[in-house]
């Protein structure tokens, strides 16, 4: 959240807001809509007539609801931090996943799941993410601290419902969750041989250095989270 103080109406204070929040890749929601929402918000809620002091309150469940819709605005699936409730359905969906390839004729790999998976994911230490259409579990994706970067790893869809935007939808998820928890940087592992690399070189990855494999070419790949500060823009209002 940002939120600036002072100056007359109308100099500029939510442009540069929303100049800083689509430069960083978050999304932007101005306190003059919420304050719109609040005050023409229907009668039969009772929020309308209520004194000032305690619409706000009285108006949070409602704007819970609103982020989740802004949130999967732009997509039929949801988005969510998974809870042990979905354990089960993350394992089938990577390992449906990882038996069909991203590229033609590519190869097939196996994932990996330690030992103490699904504890670690029970007690957060790996955060996990999944989309659902409906109920139904299509793609997930997970990061860990490693030394002080969120290492991702695993991120999968369902090969039903590939080309869709799911991928980068969750991966956009588990950044900005990194970022919320103070990472500078997030850090995968790209298969060369499935083509991998290119794919997230769009989304903002560079390529770090190559990890060593007798089989195939792995590409370490990072991008930065870090928010950018007011200074590095040049902004002109």
């Amino acid at each position: 959240m940002i939120y600036l103080i002072g100056g007359t109406p109308r100099v500029g204070k939510s442009t540069l807001s929303s100049l800083i929040l689509e430069r960083n890749n978050i999304s932007v929601l101005s306190t003059d809509v919420i304050r719109n929402l609040i005050d023409f918000s229907p009668t039969k809620v009772g929020i309308k007539d209520l004194p000032v002091k305690e619409k706000p309150e009285a108006f949070f469940p409602y704007f819970l609801q609103l982020l989740k819709i802004l949130q999967n605005k732009y997509t039929d699936y949801i988005i969510e931090r998974a809870t042990k409730n979905f354990i089960p359905e993350i394992i089938e969906v990577i390992n449906k996943g990882y038996q069909v390839g991203y590229k033609e004729n590519g190869p097939i790999s196996k994932p990996h799941f330690s030992d103490t998976y699904i504890e670690d994911i029970e007690s957060s230490k790996i955060r996990v993410f999944v989309a659902q259409e409906g109920t139904r579990v299509v793609g997930s994706v997970q990061y860990e601290d490693r030394d002080g970067v969120a290492y991702l790893s695993q991120m999968t869809v369902d090969p039903d419902f590939r080309k869709r935007g799911i991928g980068s939808i969750l991966l956009q998820t588990a950044e900005n969750s990194a970022r919320d928890e103070g990472f500078k940087i997030v850090q995968l592992i790209a298969m060369l041989e499935k083509g991998l690399p290119d794919y997230y070189e769009k989304l903002g990855y560079k390529k770090v250095g190559i990890k060593e494999n007798p089989k195939h070419v792995l590409v370490v790949m990072e991008k930065s989270v870090q928010l950018i500060h007011t200074s590095e823009l040049d902004i002109r209002l």
